[in-house]
């Protein structure tokens, strides 16, 4: 270990001791009292051995177990499975987050009102992956093999795109990416979304596009952000319509579909002024 690996040790210690205090205040919380300041200094008793195995990337079961013990032999309440299970699950996600190298100013989680957009895991390959083979979705994301998901969606490049998992409730439902032009001359954003079958309709689009914007705008500084929908693809458009995209062009034969012909793209851009 190095110099600056030890002195980063520290500063990463306290960065998972401060993501998992607010998962457990604000998720878990077993004895329901999460508002009273005893219980949140009671529950530094129990971070510091979660930070522990977080940081050592331990699987699901020794997480699980940990909250188990915690919640039932030392607080003495009966446990909430389904709950348990589901912040168990999010602290091993969180866990990879905190191994995973990023760009400065980039970001692994948005929250919005109904959502949750955080950097992708090993586990979700097998969601993602059955996502796209949904036939409506796989008309507009076509080939997306496991392999393919894994490499362009859960482990994709961070240097070249970074990805962001939909989720709702739980449930993973699609996923967002943006790509980044550095070059000062002509610096800008791109966003792309994919969402599943299920949760079509229901505004959720729009609420992801807007939470991705607002961080491209006001965190990483851009001052442009584009998109390239399919000309037919009338749902997207009109879910970037709704957060202020403009239709600034016509793509002619720009996409080959599954049915391998050349297909129109929309080209949209949104400036900081026009977000809603």
């Amino acid at each position: 270990m190095t110099a600056d690996d030890r002195a980063a040790s520290p500063d990463r210690a306290r960065r998972a001791e401060a993501a998992i205090r607010k998962v457990l205040l604000a998720e878990w919380a077993p004895g329901g009292v999460k508002e009273i300041p005893e219980a949140q200094d009671e529950s530094d008793g129990y971070v510091g051995r979660l930070a522990a195995l977080l940081l050592r990337r331990a699987p699901y079961l020794d997480v699980f177990n940990c909250l188990w013990r915690v919640e039932t032999v030392e607080m003495g309440f009966p446990m909430n499975r389904e709950r348990t299970e589901g912040v168990a699950r999010k602290l091993v996600a969180l866990s990879e987050e905190l191994g995973r190298p990023s760009r400065p100013g980039t970001t692994s989680q948005l929250q919005t009102a109904r959502l949750l957009l955080r950097a992708p895991v090993a586990a979700d390959l097998e969601s993602l992956s059955r996502l796209l083979t949904e036939p409506e979705v796989a008309a507009r994301w076509p080939d997306y093999d496991r392999e393919r998901v894994r490499t362009e969606l859960v482990e994709a490049d961070p240097d070249e795109v970074t990805v962001l998992v939909i989720e709702s409730g739980g449930t993973v439902i699609g996923a967002i990416q943006y790509g980044e032009e550095t070059d000062p001359q002509y610096r800008h954003a791109s966003i792309d979304i994919v969402l599943g079958r299920q949760s079509w309709g229901q505004g959720f689009g729009p609420e992801a596009i807007r939470a991705v914007a607002s961080h491209l705008f006001e965190q990483r500084g851009h001052h442009r952000l584009t998109t390239d929908p399919a000309e037919d693809n009338v749902r997207a458009v009109r879910a970037y319509e709704k957060v202020g995209f403009r239709r600034v062009g016509l793509l002619r034969d720009y996409e080959r579909g599954p049915d391998r012909r050349w297909h129109d793209g929309v080209l949209m851009e949104l400036l900081p002024r026009d977000l809603r």
